[in-house]
């Protein structure tokens, strides 16, 4: 098998799914929940296919030809921090910072507000977007 084929060990490829939809950031409860999060708007599922079966010891192998595949560099949606403007992330990376692998989702909220809003109504979207990867 020739280098970068499906299947090669050295190399992940990506196909970008645009018709992949998340039907639990459409329902009203989420919408409510999201707007109180100041999240409406500013929240966006995507959804990328690859060719290989994920190993766990090669998650930055993985990571890194995630964002170097010329499948997501144009389709990949970025929300700037300085315009508030949903983007596509247009270029290669070379670096990436080390983060944990959560699902976070969250907003600008006051801290009593987000005691109230983080014990069921989170659970329950973070729930919802769970099942939503699976299909």
């Amino acid at each position: 098998m020739a280098a970068g084929e499906p299947g090669d060990l050295g190399v992940y490829s990506f196909r970008f799914l645009p018709q992949k939809t998340f039907q639990s950031l459409s329902t009203p409860q989420t919408t409510s929940r999201l707007r109180q999060w100041s999240m409406l708007g500013r929240i966006e599922a995507q959804a990328f296919g690859f060719d290989q079966t994920f190993q766990a010891y090669r998650k930055d192998d993985f990571v890194m030809a995630f964002f170097k595949d010329p499948n997501v560099i144009p389709n990949l949606k970025l929300l700037s921090e300085s315009s508030g403007e949903w983007l596509t992330l247009g270029t290669e990376v070379k670096k990436i910072k080390k983060k944990k692998n959560n699902q976070c989702i969250g907003g600008i909220a006051k801290l009593s507000q987000q005691w109230k809003l983080t014990s069921n109504g989170y659970v329950k979207i973070q729930r919802l977007l769970l099942k939503d990867k699976r299909c």
